[in-house]
């Protein structure tokens, strides 16, 4: 199997330990990887009579740090250095005499004590069936910090960082992706009360998506320098494909304004949209950031185009006559994310739609026929011995596609213009901070390689099905998509990733909430919960998929020595920020002036 954007055969654990690992730690950093298996779901297009096929995969990564017990000063800590903040990033050191810590409990050298310090909810949806023009969706639901590190080092950027690029270049089943998120800043997302705590530095609107329009920068500039680096690869080898290289060596971009690209390559795009404000407006406020590669640049658009008739997000998965009567709608553009703000609209939509009765047959213009007598008098008792064979099941079936069906039909009537414009009045995008969506597109470049990695994705899916219909018979770490795809390129090079296994929905689901029910409103409490729910995690992982399954979860950064700490301090450059000096302005009584004599 061919990987596109140069992917490498290397698991989500081994990326973002290896990205990790680049930070100049003085301390040691734990990586708890959770993956659910990908789950049938109908409830992303909830309002379209004939959803498509959709998958629904949860992530959650969890970085965890060592922290010290005693007063000393850490090795390489750079008191002048400061972290970058994430949506809401601790900006200082933790003061290691601080009275919260807990006392030695005696004269050896004592564990160390452990606290959460960053975390990543996120959701894959992909489509199997769909149509070659449909993107899968990575939607990233909640990124937090604790703000108890014990070195002021940029945690959270570089762990959605390196998971961001990890989709975009190491994920040979995602030939094209789209990366979706909406930014409005809170006090906390996933570590409660942590904004309470003395280290944590909440971002405000302008700030937060201020931060993500950065970290996006950040993923473009990367993920083309891997494809620069992979054509260079390609050039050298002595096995490569002499016309390939030559063909866009000096082409460079054409007259639309989209650089041409050899097999392999990446075509990435990006958007933003801040409801309520223009572009000038934006640009004014979030500033012009890091200069984006070759031809990118950004559009501020919304997420899911405006023009409805021409651009769907997803295809209707069937061609039956029932479906091809529906008019275009927002019910098949905009998806229902989980925790989103657009999700809420489309329900207020369809709620304060006019009600009528789900009976009958459902027209064009969204009125509601009942049979009429006449039909129902004809059928005799052919039709009443059919109702009787229904069932409960087939019945339930019929009533929800009727409901679908008017609420598709009553979406058709907000145009996706009328709907971006309204979304800025409402209170979530109108309460006085600023929100934003953005938007990252990747799209492989070559047809061949497209065409030739769908159907390994249609190959690697049905896998999946069947693996999920013997999962008894089969061995409790069975890896899914994720070791399907990228375990074959494995085994044709020779190397041996570290693939995580994958959980049922309910216990990730179950996880996810005993994360955000510990407290997280001083030091001590944060310790004690970080304790306690990692040895909830092992205990209800490892009763999953066993100990060999559990520490395939994990993964360790050793703490650098000293030397190593200056030498990646001084190897990274702008990894981590000089701190301004504070200028004090010492103001004094101003003098009365002496009157002349």
């Amino acid at each position: 199997m061919s990987f596109p954007s140069g992917g490498q055969s290397i698991s989500l654990r081994d990326h973002l330990l290896a990205s990790l690992s680049t930070l100049p730690n003085a301390h040691k950093l734990s990586l708890t990887l959770l993956i659910s298996e990908p789950k049938r779901t109908s409830t992303l297009f909830p309002h379209t009579p004939h959803p498509p096929r959709c998958l629904q995969q949860e992530y959650l990564v969890v970085l965890s740090s060592e922290m010290a017990e005693k007063t000393e000063g850490p090795a390489g800590t750079n008191p002048s250095a400061v972290e970058e903040p994430a949506l809401v990033e601790s900006s200082a050191a933790l003061d290691p005499t601080s009275t919260t810590t807990t006392p030695l409990q005696s004269d050896t050298k004592p564990t160390p004590s452990r606290v959460l310090v960053s975390a990543i909810s996120a959701y894959l949806y992909t489509f199997p069936s769909a149509s070659d023009s449909t993107k899968p969706i990575l939607y990233i639901s909640k990124v937090d910090s604790s703000g108890y590190t014990p070195q002021p080092l940029p945690y959270t950027r570089n762990l959605i960082r390196s998971f961001l690029t990890y989709f975009v270049t190491s994920r040979p089943d995602l030939p094209s992706l789209r990366i979706q998120l909406f930014a409005r800043a809170q006090r906390q997302y996933l570590f409660a009360n942590s904004a309470d705590g003395p280290l944590k530095k909440v971002l405000g609107g302008a700030g937060l998506c201020k931060w993500w329009k950065g970290v996006y920068e950040d993923v473009c500039v990367e993920v083309m320098a891997a494809s620069m680096s992979q054509q260079q690869l390609n050039t050298d080898s002595p096995t490569g494909n002499g016309s390939g290289s030559g063909g866009g060596g000096g082409s460079g971009p054409s007259s639309a304004g989209v650089q041409i690209q050899r097999q392999g390559e990446r075509l990435l795009s990006v958007k933003y949209l801040l409801p309520g404000y223009d572009e000038i407006e934006a640009r004014n406020m979030l500033g012009p950031g890091r200069p984006l590669p070759q031809v990118m640049e950004w559009k501020y658009e919304p997420p899911f185009g405006l023009d409805h008739s021409s651009n769907t997000t997803v295809a209707n998965s069937t061609s039956t006559s029932s479906s091809k009567d529906l008019p275009p709608s927002l019910a098949n553009l905009i998806p229902s994310l989980p925790d989103d703000p657009k999700t809420r609209f489309l329900e207020e939509l369809v709620a304060d739609a006019p009600t009528t009765s789900h009976h009958g047959h459902v027209s064009a213009d969204g009125q509601t026929k009942p049979t009429s007598t006449s039909d129902q008098s004809n059928t005799g008792e052919t039709s009443a011995a059919q109702i009787k064979i229904k069932t409960k099941k087939e019945r339930e079936a019929e009533e929800e596609e009727s409901i679908r069906r008017s609420a598709h039909l009553t979406l058709s009537r907000v145009t996706p213009t009328e709907f971006w414009e309204r979304m800025g009045f409402r209170q979530e995008c109108a309460s006085g901070d600023v929100t934003g969506f953005f938007t990252l597109e990747s799209s492989a470049i070559s047809t061949s390689t497209s065409s030739s990695l769908d159907a390994d994705t249609d190959t690697d899916h049905h896998s999946i099905e069947s693996k999920q219909k013997t999962t008894e018979a089969t061995s409790s770490t069975s890896l899914g998509v994720e070791t399907s795809s990228a375990s074959t390129s494995a085994s044709s090079s020779g190397s041996t990733p570290t693939f995580t296994p994958q959980l049922r929905q309910e216990i990730t689901d179950r996880i996810l909430v005993a994360l955000t029910n510990i407290d997280f409103a001083t030091l001590p409490l944060a310790k004690e919960g970080t304790e306690i729910w990692l040895n909830q995690v092992r205990s209800l992982v490892s009763g999953e998929v066993g100990q060999t399954g559990w520490e395939r979860c994990n993964g360790d950064i050793e703490a650098k020595t000293e030397d190593e700490v200056k030498a990646q301090l001084g190897a990274v450059g702008g990894t981590v920020r000089k701190q301004r000096e504070e200028v004090v302005t010492m103001l004094q009584p101003r003098k009365k002036k002496k009157p002349a004599v």
